[in-house]
This record gives C-alpha cells, structure tokens and sequence, in this order.
C-alpha cells in the first residue's frame, strides 16, 4: 500500500459560528496539530472545490438550494443549533470537493484521511434524518459522499464504519436501503444522547435490510468496550461482507 495522504484546506476554517459554539475552527487545528505531532499527517493536499451538482449525489437539490440561499442571505442559523457563515458554502463545497477526491485516490491503493468542515454524518438527503432533533452542526455529508462516489467508480460493496459517540443518522438514512453500503455504526444508547436514533433494531429497508447495524453502548463506555465491539461485532461483519473498501 502506497502512502498516507491527509486532505486539508484552510478554507474549511471559513464555516465560523456567529456566537460562541463547541463546532469551530480551534477542533480542525486541534485535530489537525494532533497527526503532525504523531506523524501521521502523510502528504498533505489541497482539494479542488466541488460544484453544487456533486451534492445531489446524496442530497435533494432543494435542500442544497435551501442552504446556499440562507449563507447569502446573511441568515446565521439552519435549525436551533447548526449555523451556517457567509464562509459556510466555500468550506462546505471545498470539503466536498475533498471527499469526491478521497474516493477516487482511495482505489489508487492510498490510505486517506479528510478532514473537512464544516462535519457531515448528520445531515440526510433532506435534512435531519430519521427524525433526529437537528442536523447536530452539520451541513452536507461528506462520508456520504465517498461511499456514492466509489460506487460510482465500480466498487461493488462499501462499508462505513462509525464510531461517534453520536449515531451517523444521516449516512444511515441515505444508504438504508442500499444492499451494496454496509453501515456498522458504534453509538451511545440514543434513549440518552443526541440524536436519539440508531436502534437495535433499524436494520436497513427493502434490499438493504440487515445491511444497517447499529452497535448501541452504554453511557460513558470507555476504550475497552469499544475494542470489544469491535473485535466481537465490527470484524466479524466486515469479514462476512468482504468490502472493497471501507470509509
């Protein structure tokens, strides 16, 4: 396997809360200042922005609309608690633009890493996604994206892996009735934590049912649950379903 490549623009540092708010550029230079100090940034390079067509991949173009209208308009908010910035679409389209080219670099037998703002795995083709509360602070979904774009590229099985504290509900959404997309999602309980989805039960619909796991964890879990599920759940699944590649 060839080497790491990180995928990073200043321009994601565009998308600013208008008010003091825990989703801001200081965790994008934290994270960032954090793999140079363990050598694991690789080569660092700048993605092209993506169009606003690439979004429809994943999201209704009147969603897309909906959200460059209010950053022109100067209006600060999407729902109670994801803003939007007059630099939001920039970033928003630039970190697009990273995820397209993290999938096609990906089959290159490269090992990626984007860190784009503003996040994604929230937001669904719509907006908030299997009746979560909101889009939890983000604004398209950059994961999504990834997935649609290998398999657009040919990849026939596709797995996305989460680990958040916080259900994917958005990346779930889109892909729960696709058979192709195993989403194995590792999350706290949602009876007590945003944004309460992601059940034992939703396994998927139609064709992609049981291709949608939600590995639910108790409050405060530490490391050593997280490595259980993995190595009694995650590996497991994955080696049943044999991914061409793994996001």
């Amino acid at each position: 396997m060839r080497g790491l490549i990180t995928l990073y623009s200043a321009v994601f540092l565009e998308h600013k809360p208008p008010f003091p708010h825990p989703e801001r550029p200081e965790r994008l230079k934290v994270a960032l200042s954090s793999l140079r100090r363990h050598e694991l940034l690789g080569e660092v390079v700048e993605p092209k922005p993506a169009e606003e067509e690439d979004l429809y991949r994943v999201h209704d173009p009147e969603y897309v609309a909906e959200v460059r209208d209010l950053v022109e308009s100067g209006v600060s908010m999407l729902d109670n608690d994801t803003y939007v910035s007059r630099g939001t679409m920039r970033a928003a389209l630039t970190a697009a633009g990273a995820s397209l080219t993290a999938a096609e670099t990906a089959l290159e037998g490269r090992v990626i890493i984007v860190l784009p703002r503003p996040p994604g795995h929230h937001a669904g083709r719509r907006d908030r996604a299997l009746g979560g509360l909101t889009q939890g602070f983000c604004i398209f979904n950059n994961a999504a994206l990834v997935v649609a774009r290998l398999l657009e590229l040919g990849v026939k099985r596709v797995a996305v892996l989460d680990f958040d504290s916080h259900h994917g509900n958005g990346t779930q959404e889109i892909f729960y009735s696709d058979p192709r997309v195993l989403h194995v999602d590792l999350h706290e309980d949602p009876i007590t934590l945003y944004p309460g989805t992601g059940f034992l039960t939703d396994l998927g619909s139609g064709e992609g049912e049981g291709f949608k796991v939600n590995v639910v964890l108790p409050p405060s879990s530490g490391d050593d649950v997280y490595a259980t599920a993995l190595e009694e759940v995650v590996v497991p699944l994955l080696e049943s379903f044999k991914p061409e590649a793994i996001v």
